[in-house]
């Protein structure tokens, strides 16, 4: 019994003097030092796509809050495909650490590199990528079109402006000129806006009837040239005065005398009366009166013959058409198609009946 007691006892105190020991010696129990990693600078720059920040990235470790030399950081592109330089660098004697350098990627917009070390989370840094000096311009809208001669063109001239990667440019000063053919611009240093876009005020064409050319330039980029057509205006003749003529019908072989036709014509308005031998016919001389209305370079006018028919139309500068019936005979229904000079007037008739007849009007004024 003494002895299993002593032993028990022996077991004991070799227990607490193993604790006891081990607290003289490490005083207490220890734990991993705490490391931090901590931007310094470089972050939330804009830079020129392809081209480096201004200010590399550097980053602090510390281990428990006090500076730790000699730890390897390591920085690494993880959007925008940019590259680093000094990728893997190591801390000095104040706990800093920089990258060489951060080229940042060819297509605008975010770009991000992280920095890590062992035993701490990593940080990002953030740079914005700005398009680069234009290298190209594209025209959107506003070429190959046709207009009046001295007019200005219904669409205006407008062009896309990209760097050499293809990143659209704004607040960019394009210059509209005007190269051949006269005419002039307004508006003629717009700013491309936030999708590369810039447009004229307006072009208007030169006064005589040809090409014109306008060129559209910003920076060192090779110009953009527009081509416009000035066609000759549209203006109406002078009607007014006294006619004469006949009409012909082609297919059944019948014509007849036009004669004293007086057509007066203003600024606003057309009139007219004469008479027409329609003898071949059996009809006899028929006297008919015309009038109308005048818009800038139309005439809209309406006509008849008692007794024999009516109709309508309108001449558009030099060139006109209508339609009309004649109730006598049951003739029916016509169109007609002409043109006009200030010297003589011609137009074809064509009815819409199966068995009706066509043919030509043709009158003059001495």
């Amino acid at each position: 019994m003494r002895v299993r007691a002593c032993g028990r006892i022996g077991t004991a105190a070799l227990a607490v003097i193993v604790s006891a020991g081990c607290t003289v010696r490490g005083g207490s129990s220890t734990s991993p030092p705490t490391v931090a990693l901590a931007m310094r600078s470089g972050d939330q720059q804009n830079a020129t796509v392809a081209h480096a920040v201004a200010t590399a990235p550097s980053v602090m470790v510390t281990s428990n809050g006090q500076a730790k030399a000699g730890a390897t950081v390591t920085f690494a592109v993880a959007s925008g495909s940019g590259s680093v330089t000094g990728a893997t660098a190591t801390t000095d004697a104040t706990g800093m650490a920089h990258a060489g350098s951060w080229t940042l990627g060819n297509t605008a917009g975010t770009n991000t590199l992280t920095a890590s070390v062992s035993g701490a989370a990593p940080v990002t840094f953030t740079a914005t990528g700005i398009a680069g000096p234009v290298a190209a311009i594209t025209k959107i809208a506003g070429d190959n079109l046709t207009a009046t001669a001295g007019a200005t063109l219904g669409t205006a001239p407008s062009v896309s402006l990209a760097d050499q990667f293809g990143n659209l440019v704004s607040s960019q000063t394009v210059t509209f000129a005007v190269a051949s053919g006269g005419g002039s611009v307004t508006g003629a240093t717009p700013s491309s806006g936030a999708n590369g876009i810039a447009t004229v005020g307006g072009w208007t064409l030169g006064a005589a009837a040809g090409s014109n050319t306008l060129t559209a330039s910003s920076g060192s980029a090779p110009a953009a040239t527009f081509t416009a057509t000035g066609t000759a205006p549209i203006t109406l003749p002078s009607l007014a005065g006294t006619w004469h003529g006949t009409w012909v019908d082609t297919r059944y072989g019948v014509s007849g005398a036009i004669t004293s036709v007086v057509l007066t014509q203003t600024a606003t308005t057309f009139a007219g009366t004469g008479t027409i031998d329609l003898s071949s016919l059996g009809l006899g001389v028929q006297n008919g009166t015309a009038a109308g209305t005048i818009a800038g370079n139309v005439i809209t006018f309406t006509f008849t013959a008692a007794g024999i028919g009516s109709g309508n139309g309108s001449l558009n500068g030099p060139a006109g058409s209508g339609t009309g019936g004649v109730t006598a005979l049951n003739f029916g229904n016509f169109t007609f198609t002409g043109t006009a000079s200030a010297t003589q007037i011609t137009g074809t008739f064509q009815f819409t009946s199966p068995t009706g007849g066509n043919g030509t009007i043709t009158v003059t004024k001495p």
